[in-house]
């Protein structure tokens, strides 16, 4: 059966693209005036910018088959953190993602990719004080520009192996036919190490993975001014949760035959959008774009039942799932050569359901004191719920050339949640670009955010069920999770030094209410959010950029510190003697390092590109109330790539990539501090080899 599989997919592969080639190259619609058009619908002033295109992507180590965690981690002030989870500026997961300009809802917050690097024409990642336009999740705003059918080649095969018993392949089918401009992917990977494993083996326990992701994009041109686009995607990620050997049992089950090399947890995750936009530009001269969309997702949790009981005390079933649809609007209109005035608005419903199937054993005390009835029998505490959860955002913002050197973004935006709690705000927002020269700019913002907690994330359970059983919580609270409410600031400066060299130097500070943070749910992958009453961020970054002929290189470097103080929400999520202390001393927040790096360099010679890249992390908090750190790492990679004429397939690019070149051994966490709850190691030393051929 898999030798059947592996044939199929090689033809699909490299066969299929020509049975659409005929069609693909008879027309090309030139839809340039309507893209403008799009992009001066999302101003950047006065925000902190990122930017990744074809070739900045094409260079990374793993070229398009990088995933889209690990691009966006060559950017400043990302920190990867156990499960692959990002964090940016010290704020814990809170990103935006946009396809084309439209935001997405947020789905069932599980580890899988739900979005391809291979469908991005080139990703745009903004953080800072950012523009009206730009609210609810605000850490950053990921926003992706798609490739379509008329992008320079239209069809693209790609297949990969390598250690981990890592498989993997693309086929990116593209075209237009009269009016219809359309773009495929498909991509599906396999391999033994899924997440983090629990240890520094080479090769990790029970972590195998299979994921599969298809994405298009249809376009098609009512009138040269006005297009129709429709957005499809499907992800889906299966997991197995990694070994721990060694365990020492901690509970008794009549007739239990528990192992610990043999635990068999699973997860699957899976997540379906879909958009409909019209675009265009009016008669009166008004760029639009109006959309619709529509986002499912699901999570399930499967247990080892006797295991489960034997090591933790619990076994718990969990599924969640999400059904996200809404409305989105965005204007612009150029009043004068000075004033750009931009409106917009965004209306989501999110319908939440979750299900857990719990078994725990009844007993006396909890934690480290508990002690077990004899029965030694497990009783079952099931729950379930759902929320009907609405958002509603409008904003308004005027882009002012007031002078020469001076552009002015400053406008407003209006938020509203209702979910577990009912709560709005009114958030002013100032953006400022200062041309000291033709050289350097000065850009300085203020933006008042508001951030809802993640609604599919929220935990429904009611901690009075768990009384006098091995799930009992040290904490009896569980009070309601609040949007979090932050007051940022930014300044920065950037200088060409030469036509090949860009300096950058940036500085941010924010200062919370009811600051959010998440910690793991049980042994699944699932976060469950909570609150901080207050908290404070703040940090600085270096970015160098250079490129000449056939030579590109980048350099960024980062100093953040993140603080909060007293649990004012889900406070069961942690021990007693963490709450007490939280309550009155400031503690550093889990996902932020002290001092992140990223710099990497690709060269052309001859024909053959040299590509290689290196990370390198202070370590992330650890320890009693997060006062130690893990040690610092370093982790280096590259990669070789050519093109040659291959047999019967033709001109095809060969790439062979090492991701941590020299083997570092380290871990992202050893299971203690806040929040923390397991050891995980990053990825030892591993070799691929991936074939492309562009047509």
């Amino acid at each position: 059966m898999k030798k059947n599989l592996f044939l199929l997919v090689l033809a699909l592969v490299f066969l299929a693209p020509k049975a659409f080639s005929a069609d693909i190259l008879k027309y090309e619609i030139s839809a340039s005036k309507l893209d403008k058009s799009r992009n001066n619908l999302s101003p950047k002033t006065g925000a902190s910018s990122f930017s990744f295109n074809q070739n900045d992507i094409n260079n990374l180590p793993q070229g398009q088959a990088t995933p889209l965690n690990q691009v966006l981690q060559r950017a400043p002030s990302v920190v990867v953190n156990s499960q692959n989870q990002l964090h940016v500026r010290g704020d814990h997961a809170n990103l935006q993602y946009r396809i084309n300009g439209v935001m997405l809802p947020e789905g069932v917050n599980g580890f899988g990719q739900a979005l391809d690097t291979h469908f991005a024409d080139s990703i745009d990642f903004l953080t800072g004080a950012m523009p009206a336009q730009y609210g609810l999740r605000t850490a950053g705003v990921v926003d992706i520009k798609t490739k379509s059918g008329h992008f320079a080649q239209k069809n693209r095969s790609e297949i990969s192996v390598g250690g981990n018993n890592t498989f993997g392949a693309n086929q990116q089918i593209g075209g237009n036919s009269g009016n219809l401009n359309y773009y495929l992917s498909a991509t599906y990977l396999q391999n033994s190490r899924g997440i983090e494993a629990t240890t520094s083996a080479r090769n990790s326990s029970h972590n195998d993975t299979s994921q599969d992701n298809v994405f298009g994009y249809f376009s098609y041109m009512l009138e040269p001014t006005k297009r129709l686009s429709f957005i499809v995607s499907n992800a889906t990620n299966r997991f197995q949760i990694p070994n721990t050997s060694n365990q020492e049992k901690e509970f008794e089950l009549s007739g239990a035959t528990a192992d610990a090399d043999y635990i068999d947890q699973k997860q699957k995750e899976s997540n379906r959008f879909a958009v409909a936009a019209l675009q265009g530009i009016s008669e009166s001269d008004v760029d639009y774009q109006i959309s619709l969309f529509s986002r499912y997702s699901d999570l399930k949790f499967t247990p080892d039942y006797q295991s489960d009981l034997v090591y933790n005390g619990i076994s718990s079933s969990l599924n969640r799932s999400s059904f996200a649809n809404g409305l989105q609007g965005d204007f612009s209109y150029e009043l004068n050569e000075k004033n750009t005035l931009r409106a917009g608005f965004y209306a989501n419903n999110d319908s939440v359901k979750s299900r857990s199937d719990n078994w725990v054993f009844t007993g006396t005390g909890h934690h480290e004191s508990f002690v077990q009835d004899s029965s030694n029998e497990p009783i079952s505490v099931n729950e379930k719920g759902s929320k009907n959860s609405q958002f509603y955002s409008a904003y308004l913002q005027n882009e002012w050339k007031a002078l020469k050197k001076l552009t002015l973004n400053y406008g407003a935006r209006f938020d509203i949640s209702r979910a577990y709690v009912n709560e709005s705000q009114f958030s002013p927002r100032f953006g400022a670009v200062y041309d000291l020269s033709q050289k350097t700019k000065i850009h300085a913002g203020y933006a008042r955010y508001f951030t809802p907690p993640p609604v599919s994330s929220i935990s429904q359970t009611t901690i009075s069920n768990f009384e006098g059983t091995s799930n009992e919580a040290e904490v009896a609270l569980n009070d309601k999770v609040k949007a979090e409410r932050s007051h940022y600031f930014d300044l920065g400066i950037s200088h060409k030094a030469t036509p090949n060299l860009t300096l950058s130097l940036d500085g941010y500070y924010r200062q919370v209410k009811n600051l959010l943070d998440e910690h793991q749910f049980g042994n699944s992958l699932l976060y469950v959010p909570f609150n901080y009453e207050k908290g404070k961020v703040y940090g600085a970054e270096f970015k160098v950029d250079y490129q000449k002929d056939n030579f590109a290189s980048y350099l960024n470097f980062a100093t953040q510190r993140a603080f909060a103080k007293n649990i004012i929400s889900g406070q069961y999520v942690v021990h007693e003697e963490e709450y007490d202390y939280i309550k009155n001393h400031n503690v550093r927040l889990d996902h932020a390092q002290n001092y992140t790096a990223s710099v990497g360099a690709s060269y052309v010679l001859k024909g053959t590109k040299l590509a290689a890249d290196a990370l390198y992390g202070s370590g992330l908090s650890a320890g009693e109330n997060n006062k130690h750190t893990m040690p610092s790492y370093w982790q280096i990679n590259g990669s070789i790539s050519r093109d040659f004429n291959l047999p019967m397939i033709g001109k095809s690019n060969l790439r062979v990539s090492a991701i941590n070149l020299f083997d570092e051994v380290y871990q992202y966490a050893d299971g203690s501090g806040i929040g923390v709850s397991a050891s995980q190691y990053a990825p030892r030393r591993t070799f691929y080899l991936i074939a492309s051929k562009s047509f």
